[in-house]
């Protein structure tokens, strides 16, 4: 099962193909617990890859970087209390 990435919420057993992610993503979120984000840190995130993919200034790039991967932590832990009920 190496081929194969699992939920980011322990004890979830749903996997998905890595080929089908964007490389170098090796963390993922059901939808079952995606659904779980709320749609403002949703928002949030699209918007900060959007800027990413218009920006050329390497500066800039890496603070846009920066702001997703704690979006993307944000979304994570959400996805996690939502799943214990908390």
């Amino acid at each position: 099962m190496a081929d194969r990435l699992s939920c980011c919420v322990p004890f979830c057993r749903r996997t998905v193909d890595r080929q089908k992610l964007d490389a170098g993503h090796n963390e993922w979120l059901c939808h079952i617990h995606w659904k779980l984000v709320p749609a403002r840190l949703k928002r949030r995130r699209a918007k900060l890859r959007r800027l990413a993919k218009r920006t050329g200034d390497p500066a800039r790039l890496a603070r846009i970087h920066r702001a997703d991967d704690a979006a993307w932590a944000a979304c994570r832990a959400k996805a996690i209390e939502g799943a214990a009920g908390l």
